[in-house]
């Protein structure tokens, strides 16, 4: 991997423990360890230098850091329809395909 590092282009070596996974669309730069079992969820930016432990912990955002333990998910409301586990899955998901609608459509403001 490489990255732009103070004021320079920086090459460096990247450790990845047994069965960790990295997310789509996450960045994990140069100089890194990611420690067995780490999950980076997508998405997520892993600065240069960083040691991701302990083994099979979840790291998320820009810059990268831990999640909390799991909570409980969420009860549904009086009135609601259905339950949903993760309500925020859905933005997630749709975030890439925005992305990829502006890159397919010419982004906007394009000359026309």
């Amino acid at each position: 991997p490489r990255a732009f590092v103070r004021g320079g282009l920086h090459f460096g070596r990247l450790s990845v423990g047994e069965g960790a996974s990295v997310g789509a669309m996450a960045v994990v730069m140069p100089d890194t360890h990611v420690a067995a079992g780490v999950v980076v969820e997508a998405c997520s930016v892993v600065p240069p230098f960083s040691r991701l432990a302990p083994p099979h912990s979840r790291w998320h955002g820009n810059p990268a850091r831990p999640r909390s333990a799991p909570a409980e998910p969420p009860t549904p409301s009086a009135g609601a329809t259905g339950s949903l586990s993760d309500p925020w899955s859905v933005t997630r998901a749709a975030v890439p395909l925005l992305v990829l609608a502006a890159v397919a459509g010419g982004g906007a403001g394009g000359a026309g």
